[in-house]
């Protein structure tokens, strides 16, 4: 008996669930990646939160042995990720920044080791050197090496994980826009890495209650 021909043909995909099938990993990617960002946002928020502590822990510990808490200029820092707040606010962001860090490093404000111990230690991957500054009202902008803002070769100031500056403020005359009065103010910017308008602090972390 003759066997009559299979009506079962192999074939390739068409047009349309090769479209399909690549709207499906494309989905997939933006879950996986949104997920992701989700997650490294969780947890650079959980590690400002424990470096403000500790870095709060050793500013006490620096007022037991001098008596004082370090000393920063009276302009109160401002910063904005893609253009650097206002440049007054900017430039107390880093020089306030740099001031924590040579308090707390044992390190001079010119640069050189001094004689004091060191209060916490900071990871070397989040000493940051150079910054990028926006210009104003235009796209553009240029990196600006701490060199020329902190008048040091060897300036530094410790980042975050969202990679902005710790702004620290502790002036030495009194100042109303002062949170803690009685101490100091140290926080972090937050993941969008803004503190210019009100918006902006919203996600700001600090060691005041907001």
């Amino acid at each position: 008996m003759k066997k009559s021909p299979s009506n079962h043909r192999s074939r390739g995909f068409t047009l349309i669930e090769m479209l399909t099938v690549l709207g499906i990993i494309m989905l997939l990617v933006a879950v996986i990646l949104g997920t992701m960002r989700h997650a490294e946002r969780k947890i650079g928020i959980s590690l400002a939160r424990a470096e403000i502590n500790a870095m709060e822990m050793a500013l006490e510990a620096y007022r037991a042995d001098n008596g004082y808490y370090p000393l920063t200029g009276g302009v109160r820092p401002a910063f904005q990720h893609a253009v650097r707040g206002t440049l007054p606010g900017f430039l107390a962001a880093c020089s306030n920044s740099w001031v924590l860090y040579c308090a707390l490093s044992g390190t001079s404000l010119d640069g050189t080791p001094n004689k004091s111990k060191a209060y916490f230690q900071f990871p070397p991957n989040r000493l940051e050197q150079s910054f990028y500054l926006g210009t104003y009202g235009g796209p553009g902008g240029t990196n600006v090496n701490l060199t020329d803002v902190l008048g040091t070769p060897n300036g530094k100031i410790f980042v975050d994980n969202f990679r902005n500056p710790y702004a620290y403020y502790r002036p030495a005359t009194p100042a109303t826009d002062r949170k803690n009065p009685a101490t100091f103010d140290l926080w972090s910017f937050g993941p969008d890495g803004k503190s210019v308008s009100a918006a902006d602090l919203l996600d700001d972390l600090t060691n005041w209650t907001h």
